[in-house]
């Protein structure tokens, strides 16, 4: 008797068990289901998202040698162009200009090469200084990168500066770069 009760009680569980797992094969089913149905989470970007608001633009200096030391400071301007969608950045002024109102994000780099002088660099938004990088290469290969995401109205410029008294290295090799790219509009 023993026997045939807990024989009936592991009958129980094991039926219990097979029930629980048909309810969660039709929950999933079922989410499957609506998954199919629902749109895609990228259906619509396209027509938010349209060709004129695609930005995006990388640029090295394009020289070889030591650039500056000047005595005041100095429009960068990057003329070796990567990419530059959108053709927001002007290599002939180093100037980016926003296309349109949106959240941006930039990334600068600089290089300094076996010199005693300070190598340096000022980032602007239109006049306002947004942050400075500097370093004393002191006989050493020094390189520095800093990135930034701002909100920029549609004709807001974006620039670098090399700092007065301050000079930088470049090559073949593009170590002093400027990009930067539109994450979204506003």
């Amino acid at each position: 008797m023993k026997a045939t009760v807990a024989t009936l009680a592991l009958l129980l569980y094991v039926w219990a068990g097979i029930l629980q797992l048909k309810a969660e094969d039709e929950v999933q089913l079922e989410e499957a289901a609506q998954m199919q149905q629902d749109p895609p989470l990228t259906e619509g970007f396209e027509k938010t998202h349209d060709d004129h608001t695609k930005v995006a633009f990388s640029a090295a200096l394009g020289m070889d040698g030591f650039y500056g030391p000047f005595t005041t400071d100095v429009t960068m301007t990057f003329k070796k162009v990567f990419t530059n969608n959108g053709n927001a950045y002007n290599p002939v002024t180093g100037i980016f200009t926003a296309p349109v109102k949106g959240v941006y994000h930039f990334t600068a780099t600089i290089f300094g090469k076996y010199s005693d002088h300070w190598m340096g660099m000022r980032f602007f938004r239109n006049e306002d200084i947004m942050f400075t990088i500097s370093d004393l290469p002191n006989g050493n290969h020094v390189i520095v990168s800093r990135d930034i995401s701002l909100s920029l109205e549609k004709g807001d410029v974006v620039f670098i500066k090399l700092t007065a008294n301050h000079q930088v290295y470049d090559d073949y090799n593009n170590f002093n770069t400027f990009g930067g790219f539109l994450l979204f509009s506003l």
